[in-house]
């Protein structure tokens, strides 16, 4: 039915019911701003019978508390609360996957999250098909042999339950959420979904024609384009790191129908899967559940080695231009170098951050936000997984401040560089870190991540008591190494996108080289 909708259709329904037709159109304006109301008032309440009620606020008086609390002091925080980590249970499976658990009966629900070895990294020996991973994860959502995607669908419902396929950087991902008491049936439902696919060319151009339309409608979103800019400034397009994860215009071009099963032939294996468990079911119980998981062929293949990151160039703006944008997208950063680790550098480089750009009264936010008013928010901070590390500033700041953002951000990050971590710095960062780490492993999802990030790295069992010991045994010395050594803006790209017109007068007068690009991080060409 809404195939066969036309454009005659929607002019018909348009003409016949809404254009010209007797409306009801409220205005709210602000108190004595009259003058802006859409236009002027034809219609009058009626209040001739109209009583106004009686909310009980006549003869209140104000009294105010008789105490010596001085209530301009903030009352102090509290000890850090100690962090329960969940007790978990690893096993191998038959097949040789890795499964880790833990039991949580709080609510009767269970989360499943099963990772097969695949995702983005297949393609770096193909980046003119970047972008293959995630569109073979698409069409893993879809049509199954035994049922349409509408038909798997409502059969979800009706249990409650989902079962989404996703892709990472080295994964094909699928997460599970289910009531206990249906778990049976939506195992039986991921079985079908994992091991019996069907892939229709049908879907195929759907899906793959609605991506490029959003990679297309993506061209004119600032922050989608910084980050897709940011990226290939840092990595370059040699690398998938370099390249959009859904790929572009043209290697899309390159994906075909027949590639889908292609993957699922060739990549689809039992190598290295994870399997983590949360929720009410014991290890005895889901572990023989989970026996088709062995139907998973094991396939033998090795990840290719990413390239370098490509070298900063010192004193230099990329800028990409988007008409008539309010706002400006700002990424300053590049690759560290630095992997996830749980308490090594990269740890402790986030903890040396904190204070600069990691949480809502660091130095970068209030100074942008809260100061300045230029933006709703700053924030920087490091990422990193197995393969690479970025560290970067961000936020989407009012065009007309560009420049003066731009070098307000300049001078923190110097600033924090040269001068350090103050000593309320180190201690405020040290409790917002500490008060906050203990919700972090509160709801299923929470716990999924954490302890299947315990598998993903081989991390000890221990690994939050050491970072806490790390984090109270912190010093302000500790704290400028890292700052020293990981948050130097000489060593950081400056991607602005925002509307040239408004901003490259006052960025020329920074003293900058500046380096125009188009959306896809290109050089842009010169405008006759």
């Amino acid at each position: 039915m809404y195939n066969k909708v036309t454009k005659a259709d929607v002019m018909r329904v348009y003409n016949q019911y809404i254009k010209n037709k007797p409306a009801v159109i409220e205005s709210v304006v602000p108190k004595g701003k009259e003058n802006l109301k859409a236009s002027t008032d034809n219609y009058v309440v009626d209040e001739t019978n109209y009583k106004r009620p009686n909310y009980g606020y006549t003869g209140l008086q104000y009294k105010a508390p008789k105490d010596k609390l001085n209530r301009k002091i903030a009352p102090p925080s509290g000890p850090n609360p100690v962090v329960k980590v969940p007790a978990f249970y690893k096993k191998s499976l038959q097949n040789g996957m890795q499964l880790i658990g833990t039991e949580s009966n709080e609510i009767p629900a269970v989360t499943l999250t099963i990772q097969l070895k695949g995702g983005r990294m297949v393609e770096q020996t193909l980046l003119n098909k970047d972008g293959w991973a995630g569109l073979f994860a698409s069409m893993m959502n879809e049509d199954t042999k035994d049922k349409t995607s509408e038909q798997f669908n409502l059969s979800l419902e009706k249990l409650g339950s989902s079962i989404n396929v996703s892709t990472s950087n080295d994964a094909i991902v699928f997460n599970v959420q289910t009531l206990t008491k249906n778990l049976d049936k939506t195992l039986d439902l991921l079985k079908e979904r994992m091991l019996s696919p069907n892939f229709k060319e049908e879907t195929f151009n759907r899906l793959k024609r609605q991506l490029n339309e959003n990679i297309k409608n993506s061209k004119s979103q600032a922050s989608t384009v910084a980050d897709i800019v940011y990226d290939k400034i840092n990595y370059g397009n040699k690398s998938i790191l370099g390249i959009p994860a859904r790929g572009t215009e043209e290697t899309l071009k390159n994906i075909k129908f027949a590639d889908m099963q292609d993957y699922y032939d060739h990549f689809i294996t039992s190598q290295d899967g994870e399997v983590v468990v949360v929720g009410d079911v014991k290890e005895n119980q889901i572990v023989p559940k989970l026996g088709f998981l062995t139907q998973l062929p094991k396939k033998d293949f090795d990840f290719p080695i990413l390239p370098q990151s490509l070298i900063v160039v010192p004193k230099t703006i990329y800028l990409v231009d988007i008409p008539k944008a309010a706002q400006t997208e700002f990424r300053v950063g590049y690759a560290t170098g630095l992997k996830y680790d749980a308490t090594g550098d990269y740890y402790k480089s986030q903890l040396s951050n904190f204070n600069l750009g990691g949480g809502f009264n660091s130095r970068l936010n209030l100074n942008l936000r809260e100061d300045k008013g230029w933006t709703y928010g700053a924030s920087s901070g490091f990422s990193g997984d197995k393969y690479s590390g970025t560290y970067t500033f961000s936020s989407g700041i009012r065009a007309m401040s560009t420049d003066s953002a731009l070098s307000e951000v300049i001078r923190e990050v110097n600033l924090y560089n040269t001068s350090g971590v103050k000593p309320d710095e180190l201690q405020f960062m040290k409790n917002s870190i500490g008060q906050s780490d203990a919700r972090n492993y509160e709801t299923g999802p929470q716990k999924a991540v954490f302890i299947g990030r315990i598998l993903h790295y081989s991390l000890p069992p221990d690994f939050v008591a050491q970072r806490t010991a790390i984090l109270n045994s912190f010093t302000l010395d500790d704290a400028n190494r890292m700052v020293k050594k990981y948050i130097d803006l000489n060593k950081m790209n400056i991607v602005l996108v925002g509307d040239k017109e408004k901003i490259l007068p006052g960025l020329q007068r920074l003293g900058y080289n500046i380096v125009e690009l188009d959306a896809n991080g290109d050089q842009a060409p010169e405008k006759q």
